[in-house]
């Protein structure tokens, strides 16, 4: 069985809370720290699979979960 990943654990919970990558980045920077659509699409697509610690901070912020879920389920 897959080990669920951040890429994974992100495109649940952003999904799940309704936004588009793009929604996300305007909520993100809304909140003080912009993450761009694009690192966004990244981090799901598993081609960033080692976002900044305030990447994973302003995301989590954004989607109201734990940043210690969103990167390491825990």
């Amino acid at each position: 069985m897959k080990q669920e990943t951040i890429a994974d654990r992100l495109a649940k919970v952003r999904e799940k809370s309704g936004y588009t990558f793009r929604g996300l980045e305007t909520l993100t920077e809304k909140q003080g720290y912009k993450v761009t659509h694009g690192a966004i699409q990244a981090i799901e697509a598993g081609t960033k699979p080692n976002p900044t610690v305030q990447t994973i901070a302003a995301i989590a912020r954004a989607l109201e979960c734990s940043p210690g879920w969103l990167a390491f389920g825990e």
